[in-house]
């Protein structure tokens, strides 16, 4: 059996009952697969079992497959810097460095959401920080609030584990996580903006994705929903949404990262960006926005975006670089909470001490808001 360290991409072909189907043809090929249309998918390396699966009920793991394994020697930072400054084909042709992912990633098939499998896979201590696991869609996904997030096949649906940091399990988790993904989707040429507390919009006006954290037993699961192909038609937006939902197109791209100080930006400014493109409700079929080959790209630059700006950084510095990307930011908005049946309006001034929100109303002092979303 391969060491289980050195696995780097599983996919579980057999199923992951009962958090998983099996992996089938449309979730390996076809314009809204996991791979894209035209990309060849990784051959197995080797059949892969949990250790100790050997003396579990069989129908609670099933094997996988192999699809790469990491090679010994390099830190998941030094892995991702290599994929992201070099452009490592996919399939590692013509490389040294035969890496699809910096750290464990799992696929499948349709989950009824992808936290269910990442958490069992945690609990038997298999999910190491940044490890991920992607389904092809999602029977019962959900948002903010427990509301529901569609799930149609061909966009990304993603858990993965944050690094044990206390910044990820305070009052501002949600925004910093959102913040790295953020300066990891602007590396690739996305111009994103952050609207308070946790959805990713396009040039600030259309929703392309949502982070969504879950905490249990001293670890944060990141899940990170992007539109990619298909955005929710308006008649599934809950009534109070403030923005339309979007799709994530490869186009958009401007310049230089100018996500980090100065002397941070050395990695991000030699990410090559996509060719311009216009935003729609339904991208045409382009492997690029295949989900697995967006994560690789995704993950990679938010590992280094942690190690950068984040890592070792008080949580004010991290706030007050983030807040030049906060949508809406003095403008005046509505903050929605759940206790709540009519919205607050005020002003937007920006984010207090603990990340929260500071909404000035009328003429009274700003006060911050630890929850809630604006519509």
């Amino acid at each position: 059996m391969p060491n289980s360290e050195k696995v780097q991409l599983v996919a579980l072909a057999d199923g992951f009952f009962p958090f998983a189907d099996p992996l089938d043809c449309d979730d390996l090929r076809g314009p809204r697969s996991l791979f894209g249309e035209s990309f060849g998918v990784p051959q197995p390396a080797g059949e892969w079992r949990p250790a100790g699966s050997e003396t579990r009920d069989p129908d609670d793991y099933a094997p996988g497959h192999i699809l790469w394994e990491s090679p010994a020697g390099f830190s998941r930072t030094e892995i991702a810097r290599r994929i992201a400054a070099s452009g490592v084909d996919i399939a590692g042709k013509d490389s040294d460095l035969p890496l699809g992912v910096p750290v464990q990633t799992y696929i499948c098939g349709r989950a009824s959401s992808s936290f269910a499998p990442a958490w069992k896979l945690y609990e038997d201590g298999l999910l190491p920080e940044w490890g991920a696991v992607i389904c092809s869609c999602q029977t019962e996904g959900y948002g903010q609030l427990r509301r529901p997030w569609h799930s149609p096949r061909g966009n990304l649906y993603v858990s993965f584990r944050l690094p044990d940091d206390p910044l990820f399990s305070g009052d501002a988790a949600a925004l910093v996580t959102g913040y790295i993904l953020l300066l990891s989707l602007r590396s690739l040429g996305f111009p994103v903006q952050l609207k308070w507390p946790n959805d990713l919009l396009l040039d600030g006006a259309g929703k392309v994705g949502g982070i969504l954290l879950e905490e249990r037993k001293g670890a944060t699961i990141a899940g990170l929903g992007l539109n990619l192909r298909e955005a929710p038609h308006a008649a599934l937006l809950h009534e109070h949404s403030a923005t339309p939902a979007a799709v994530l197109l490869p186009g958009h791209g401007r310049g230089a990262y100018d996500g980090a100080a100065p002397e941070r930006r050395g990695f991000f400014e030699k990410t090559p960006r996509p060719e311009q493109g216009p935003c729609g409700a339904l991208a045409e079929p382009d492997e690029v926005l295949a989900p697995f080959v967006i994560w690789r790209q995704l993950v990679s630059g938010a590992v280094l975006a942690y190690s950068h700006c984040v890592e070792g950084r008080p949580l004010p510095q991290i706030l007050g670089d983030l807040e030049q990307y906060l949508a809406w930011k003095g403008c005046p908005v509505k903050l929605l909470e759940a206790d709540r049946t009519a919205p607050r309006t005020g002003f937007f001034i920006g984010l207090g001490p603990k990340g929260g929100l500071l909404l000035r109303e009328g003429r009274e002092a700003a006060d911050e808001y630890l929850s809630g979303s604006l519509c």
